[in-house]
C-alpha cells in the first residue's frame, strides 16, 4: 500500500500521495452508473471518458482524486472517471488526496460530488438516488 505524505499542518485530516491503482476500491456510494454507461462504446458516457482520457494524456490531471483509507486499500470518494482514464492510459498510479473521514462523511462527500456533477447534465434520477442513499444506514446500498 502507498504511504501518504503529510500535506500541510493546516489540515491534519488529509494528505497527498501517489496511490497505486491496484490499491483503489470502488465506493458503494458511487453516484454514476459507470459500469452500465461505459459498456456501450457508442454511449455519451463512453465518449466523455475518452475525452477525459485524451485530456489527461495531453495536459495531465488537473485535480487529484479524493480517497479514504480502508482496511484493504483506499476507497474512492471522488474521481472515479479520472481513475478509469488512468487505467485506459495504462498508468499504475494516480495522485490522490487522502481524507481521514468516517464512512458517513465519505458518503456525504460522494453525494456533494455527484451534485456538482449535475452541472454536467446528470439525470435527476441519479442525483435523487444519491441523496436518498445518505438517509440510509451505512451498510444499505439499494
Amino acid at each position: 500500500m502507498t504511504k501518504p505524505n503529510p500535506m500541510t499542518e493546516e489540515n491534519p485530516k488529509e494528505s497527498v500521495a501517489l496511490i497505486k491503482l491496484s490499491d483503489l476500491k470502488e465506493s458503494p456510494y458511487q453516484g454514476r452508473f459507470l459500469n452500465e454507461t461505459t459498456k456501450n462504446d457508442n454511449s455519451r458516457a463512453a465518449q466523455q471518458l475518452d475525452e477525459l482520457t485524451a485530456s489527461i494524456e495531453s495536459s495531465g490531471m488537473m485535480q487529484p482524486i479524493i480517497v479514504r483509507q480502508v482496511a484493504d486499500g483506499y476507497e474512492i470518494i471522488d474521481g472515479h472517471r479520472r481513475v478509469m482514464a488512468h487505467k485506459n492510459l495504462g498508468r499504475g498510479q494516480v495522485r490522490a488526496i487522502i481524507k481521514d473521514c468516517t464512512e458517513r462523511e465519505a458518503q456525504i462527500m460522494a453525494v456533494v460530488g455527484a451534485a456538482s456533477a449535475a452541472s454536467k447534465k446528470l439525470t435527476v434520477l441519479v442525483n435523487r438516488r444519491n441523496s436518498l442513499r445518505c438517509t440510509l444506514p451505512p451498510n444499505t446500498r439499494e
